[in-house]
């Protein structure tokens, strides 16, 4: 709401008033919230005052014009309701505000801006942002050319729900606002979320390219206009993030990255797609993916601490980075992200998402940075030191030390996970195949093939369509000597579709079944599963 002495009363008068209704502060420079010492020493300068203001007073008393008595009376009620909403008495506030509007003169210029400020109150104000709409139509009904009538009833309606008309009225501001206008940078803010949150209810994939399109537009403008505004700068690289995806959330998949375990989806991205970025289809990817680095780097050094929205964003950092090729970065930018977990209480209610995906990606960039053992070890001590105890964590986190060929320890995390399952969500736990699959091929690179045969086969029991499982589990049959068992289960995964690459097929484990006739016929089979791969996504890949 608008400060006291917006409406034309000066600070003396006011000040009787603001005592007789509890309050303390403002002024006729704009109402600060400083107490005001009534007991100076300079007492002659203060009878000066008071003189003056006790003429001005008589001679409105004692004027014969009758509107201007109506107007310094609805003034003062106008300054005293805008007072008591700054104090958040605001139903009082209303009643001196409507007393004000019903005593003023139908030509009072003050009115439109009073009507707004009426409308302001009253939408903080519980089952009243219908009234409090009606009431900012009005103001912008009778003065159409303030920006500020039109942006406070746009915010009403954006708050209400009204997106459509929250978006005409922002619309309405920026056409009448002059270009340095202040309320411009928020109100483009404000679309570009509206926009973004429009995407999700469009059903044509033109409709939500052009949302977002439109969106990364107006907050790029709102970020230019209030470069250090920290909501402006976490929208814009949300909005960057997702024009960096829209090739692959519409299935344009760019070429090469093989394609392992499928990923999980992550709370607001899909940390698999990310894990696909490179190479890149278009320049214009790269240049949007720089940008959007450069724009969370800047919205992590702005936000205040306890922003509780970080952990999306150091997250799109590091996996920004690794999709750059920045490996070094990104492991540096992630490991920073757990550091920080542990002083942030808010950390233990971020969802397990956030922690596999921070795991996942810390440790692929470390393998593709060529990390030293003594940095890998590091960084896991932390990971284990700060994560919590879910299985869904230790599961990536074991998943992630046999990346790296810390075999032993991985498999310590994936029992630990297993056990972390029974405990809290018993025996029919989804993630239980992908862990025993994850147990499978560890104990099937330590050697101890027997393990590794019985964690595969408890893994297809629970999944028997997955096929790079049954694929591991031939293998392994194979190296064991069980030769008819190792074809018969490598038949069934390519009657489900897998393709495995000529390299992964080299090896001890099937070189004594090459030139066996099953064999063949099982790789005439793969290569017609490999024809339709780029047409479709292929999570039976190995």
């Amino acid at each position: 709401p608008p400060s006291a002495a917006l409406f034309g009363v000066s600070s003396v008068p006011m000040r009787g008033l603001r005592l007789s209704l509890g309050l303390r502060g403002g002024g006729g420079d704009g109402g600060g919230d400083e107490e005001e010492d009534l007991d100076t020493d300079d007492e002659s300068d203060e009878d000066d005052e008071s003189e003056a203001e006790d003429d001005e007073w008589q001679a409105m008393l004692h004027s014969n014009d009758v509107a201007a008595k109506a107007a310094f009376t609805a003034a003062i009620f106008a300054d005293v309701g805008c007072l008591l909403a700054q104090h958040a008495r605001r139903p009082e506030a209303v009643s001196a505000i409507c007393f004000a509007l019903g005593t003023a003169p139908p030509d009072w210029p003050a009115r439109p801006r009073l009507l707004s400020a009426l409308g302001c109150v009253l939408r903080e104000m519980p089952d009243m942002m219908p009234t409090a709409i009606t009431v900012l139509q009005s103001a912008a009904r009778e003065k159409p050319a303030d920006p500020n009538s039109w942006w406070n009833l746009g915010t009403a309606c954006y708050q209400a729900g009204r997106q459509e008309d929250a978006a005409q009225a922002y619309t309405q501001a920026c056409t009448v606002a002059h270009d340095e206008w202040e309320g411009l940078a928020p109100i483009l803010n404000n679309l570009g979320t509206m926009l973004l949150d429009q995407i999700q209810r469009s059903a044509s994939p033109k409709d939500k390219d052009a949302c977002l399109d439109a969106a990364v537009g107006a907050l790029r403008e709102s970020a230019r206009r209030e470069p250090n505004a920290a909501c402006t700068l976490a929208n814009l690289a949300n909005a960057l993030w997702a024009s960096i995806m829209k090739p692959v959330e519409n299935g344009e998949r760019p070429p090469g990255g093989g394609v392992g375990s499928p990923a999980p989806a992550f709370a607001g991205m899909h940390v698999e797609n990310a894990g696909q970025l490179l190479p890149y289809v278009t320049s214009e990817q790269v240049e949007r993916l720089d940008e959007v680095c450069a724009v969370l780097r800047k919205t992590l050094d702005t936000v205040p601490k306890d922003w509780p929205h970080q952990d999306q964003l150091w997250m799109k950092l590091g996996v920004g980075l690794h999709a750059k090729g920045d490996f070094d970065g990104s492991a540096a930018t992630l490991l920073d992200a757990l550091r920080r977990t542990a002083h942030d209480p808010v950390a233990r209610s971020y969802q397990p998402e956030w922690w596999c995906g921070v795991v996942h990606y810390m440790s692929v960039s470390l393998q593709r940075a060529k990390a030293d053992e003594k940095s890998v070890e590091q960084a896991f001590k932390l990971a284990l030191s700060v994560c919590p105890d879910l299985p869904e964590v230790k599961a990536e986190i074991g998943r992630s030390m046999l990346r790296l060929m810390m075999v032993d320890e991985a498999l310590v995390q994936l029992h630990r996970s297993l056990e972390l399952a029974d405990e809290q969500h018993g025996r029919n736990w989804g993630g239980r195949a992908a862990v025993l699959h994850a147990v499978g091929h560890a104990y099937a690179v330590n050697s101890e093939l027997d393990k590794a045969i019985t964690a595969f086969r408890d893994a297809l029991a629970l999944e028997p369509l997955a096929a790079s499982t049954r694929f591991l589990l031939s293998r392994a049959l194979a190296e064991n000597g069980e030769t008819s068992a190792a074809l018969t289960e490598l038949e069934k995964a390519a009657k489900q579709g897998l393709w495995v690459s000529d390299r992964l097929m080299q090896g001890s484990a099937f070189e004594e079944l090459k030139h066996h006739p099953r064999f063949r016929a099982i790789r005439s089979k793969m290569r017609a599963n490999e024809a339709p791969r780029d047409n479709k996504s292929d999570n039976s890949k190995k």
